[in-house]
């Protein structure tokens, strides 16, 4: 999904897959690049990773259930989520866990995480969380909600905000939510 327009929106009129681990959304100039799924499937294929990631503008995700089709047997956060930077997603089911980083909007989104023993939702330092109407359901089994983590990043220190309103979480006797870089959320 690459435009240089300031902005760019795509209507789904049935379901689509995307294919290969990365997706780089946006241009030079594109500011939006927004996806109507009209409730159809937007499936990612891959044999390692799923990365939607910023090449310069922001992604929304209006109204579709993202699915992630993998090869990859790791149960590891970073193989088994897919990851999100810089994007909104309203109206979104998700069928497992999911990875973010950077400014990140959530309206009326549910999560099912189906892995035991992990988070619905890693939030890496320095991101700007805002979720509203959301729900967050994880494995019967060890299942967890969010963890604020600082791995595999340079700064530990980078502020990093979360709202959370109107929201539930079916976690298996967990907090909500963990943070892992104390000096690093609001």
């Amino acid at each position: 999904l690459k435009m240089e327009s300031k902005s760019v929106t795509a209507n789904l009129q049935n379901d689509v897959t995307v294919a290969g681990g990365t997706v780089a959304y946006a241009g030079a100039n594109t500011e939006v690049v927004a996806v109507n799924g009209n409730g159809n499937k937007l499936t990612f294929t891959d044999s390692y990773r799923t990365y939607v990631k910023n090449a310069g503008g922001k992604f929304v995700l209006n109204n579709v259930n993202i699915v992630r089709s993998t090869t990859s047997t790791s149960t590891h956060f970073y193989d088994y989520n897919i990851s999100f930077t810089d994007v909104e997603l309203n109206d979104v089911t998700l069928d497992r866990g999911i990875n973010v980083d950077g400014n990140v909007v959530m309206n009326n989104v549910s999560i099912e995480q189906k892995n035991v023993d992990t988070y619905a939702m890693f939030v890496f330092v320095g991101s700007d969380l805002q979720m509203d109407r959301c729900n967050i359901t994880t494995a019967d089994d060890k299942g967890r909600g969010i963890k604020v983590t600082n791995e595999d990043r340079k700064s530990s220190t980078a502020t990093t905000s979360i709202s959370v309103k109107n929201t539930s979480f079916d976690t298996y006797k967990k907090a909500a939510i963990l943070v892992m870089s104390h000096t690093a959320t609001d």
